[in-house]
């Protein structure tokens, strides 16, 4: 995140070090450092123009999920960015929300 979010000091903000300073701490608070945990399925979207949160750390979780064999699926949306949901392009939008219901309908009303 530090490396290529556009708010890299919220690092220091939140938890009060770099990480250079105390690497054990962020990763004691990353996705990946729990993803053997992880064994609900997951619907990971992300625009590809988000510089808020980018992209390499939901590809991350994806291809460890992946590689533990879990149930995951993750859409990319191109140009869009952070806000993805309220100003993303009009079918990106639309997408998304048939994404999240269809998810919904496979795996919370089954």
């Amino acid at each position: 995140f530090y490396s290529t979010s556009d708010i890299p000091i919220l690092t220091e903000w939140e938890f009060g070090v770099t990480p250079w300073g105390n690497p054990q701490l962020l990763w004691k608070h990353s996705p990946l450092a729990y993803v053997e945990n992880i064994h609900t399925p997951l619907l990971l979207i992300h625009s590809e123009n988000d510089f808020r949160a980018p992209i390499p750390a939901a590809e991350g979780l994806f291809v460890a999920l992946r590689r533990l064999q879990r149930d995951v699926e993750m859409v990319r949306y191109p140009r869009d960015g952070h806000e993805l949901s309220r100003s993303g392009e009009p079918k990106h939008r639309v997408d998304r929300l048939d994404r999240i219901a269809d998810w919904f309908d496979k795996y919370v009303n089954d």
